[in-house]
């Protein structure tokens, strides 16, 4: 909150992207909830996961024409890996793959401890 109060403008008042706000928090909760695992995207920033994230739903303000011709023309898909929601679309998937198999390492591990203890 800090770095709201920050921000204001001449009148006191201060602009708040919601949506970023929104879906950091859905990240975390998410990552809590569903596989006891804490992103930090509220607190942290500039996590590479949360970033990537917020790159996708993030509208880009222009006409996606790449989008268009790979939902038209799925033979083009692979070709058509130049445009910037793509690579943040797989830096994503990518990010997630490691994660998800730490994840599941750990979770094998720790069954393991449970077994040899129990």
């Amino acid at each position: 909150m800090a770095r709201l109060t920050s921000e204001a403008d001449a009148n006191n008042r201060v602009r708040v992207d919601m949506l970023s706000y929104l879906s950091r928090t859905t990240l975390d909760i998410i990552g809590l909830t569903g596989f006891n695992y804490s992103f930090n995207a509220l607190s942290n920033e500039e996590d590479g996961l949360a970033k990537s994230f917020q790159a996708i739903f993030q509208t880009t303000g222009g006409f996606p024409v790449a989008q268009i011709f790979k939902a038209q023309f799925p033979i083009l898909r692979p070709i058509l890996r130049f445009d910037y929601m793509t690579k943040s679309t797989e830096d994503v998937e990518k990010r997630m793959k490691e994660i998800g198999y730490r994840l599941i390492a750990e979770k094998k591990e720790e069954m393991r401890q449970q077994s040899s203890e129990g």
